[in-house]
């Protein structure tokens, strides 16, 4: 090192037990920022690393060094009961996760029969619809024949008695045609 460059955070720790606290103390830094920043996961050598920083008790650490999400995780993380908090707060999050998702596939559940309640009304409705113009036009069919028949006999009829009224008209025009010679 030479005498104008300013000493890194490395080079205070000379034995090996105070460079593993210090790459500790670097890990727990990333994975502080990690948090901070919204990441979902870890790669699993930071995962090895943070379980190697839970261990050491943060004992290189000053006060300006910490954040808070780095105090909290540092405080909750000290000893036997650190560990045993952080499994309860693990388990009472699985469960929450666990009730939110079982809360979820029975609304969805009930969403599906209020559905197929709405469907099948819907069918019966349109079942009734059907059956009643079914009726209505089979059941008039015998009233339907009669108009029909009434209707037919009229213009039958009427051109029996156009025929009657044009047919003289008719014979003589035809005759007419029939007997006139041309050049």
């Amino acid at each position: 090192m030479h005498n104008h460059e300013k000493p890194s955070i490395r080079h205070r720790y000379t034995g090996p037990d105070q460079f593993l606290r210090w790459y500790a103390l670097i890990t727990l830094k990333e994975l502080c920022d990690d948090i901070e920043q919204g990441r979902k996961y870890l790669d699993p050598t930071k995962q090895k690393n943070i379980l190697y920083t839970r261990l050491t008790g943060f004992s290189l650490l000053e006060s300006s060094d910490r954040s808070p999400i780095l105090r909290c995780y540092m405080d909750s993380s000290r000893g036997q009961n650190g560990i045993q908090s952080l499994l309860a707060a693990e388990q009472e999050a699985q469960q929450i996760v666990n009730a939110a998702r079982n809360a979820k596939l029975a609304r969805l559940k009930q969403a599906k029969e209020e559905a197929e309640k709405e469907v099948a009304e819907f069918r019966a409705q349109m079942e009734a619809d059907y059956q009643r113009k079914l009726t209505e036009t089979s059941g008039d069919s015998g009233a339907n024949v009669k108009r029909l028949e009434k209707e037919t006999d009229a213009k039958i009829q009427h051109l029996k008695t156009e025929a009657e009224r044009i047919s003289g008209d008719v014979v003589g025009m035809l005759l007419k045609h029939v007997t006139t010679v041309r050049y």
